[in-house]
């Protein structure tokens, strides 16, 4: 845990850490510094606090700049990945929204249909009457 340096209330957990390199006391070696970036539940100030102290060489820099460059290109990937189905997801939205439209027209059809079968069914009634009076006067 750290400690807000406005408040004194105890942080967790940082928001995000990252890395920074600066000279080391020794000309071969650079000093590593692992930094987080925290926010107080307390007073909401925002700070930085060093959470890691590593000596390395150059090899080591390099080391993690390679880590860093496969983060980054896995990340880069994930993003593709979502990016992809935030389009299929956009389709399928498309999709849906035209079905839902085709399926606010049923209720209208469906007092259509009534309409219609009441006039069919008073058609039928006419047509009998029509028969019969055109039976008794033949």
């Amino acid at each position: 845990m750290v400690e807000c340096p406005k408040c004194g209330f105890d942080v967790a957990k940082p928001l995000k850490t990252g890395w920074m390199i600066g000279q080391s006391s020794k000309s071969s070696e650079m000093l590593l510094l692992t930094v987080g970036a925290y926010e107080c539940f307390g007073c909401k100030e925002r700070f930085r606090k060093v959470i890691g102290e590593e000596n390395i060489d150059i090899r080591g820099v390099l080391q993690k700049i390679r880590e860093m460059e496969g983060v980054i290109l896995e990340a880069a990937k994930k993003r593709a990945d979502l990016e992809q189905r935030v389009k299929s997801l956009e389709a399928e939205k498309v999709y849906l929204l035209a079905e839902i439209e085709a399926l606010k027209v049923i209720p209208e059809l469906e007092t259509k249909v009534q309409v219609l079968e009441s006039e069919v069914a008073k058609l039928r009634q006419e047509k009998q009457v029509l028969e019969e009076k055109s039976g008794r006067g033949l």
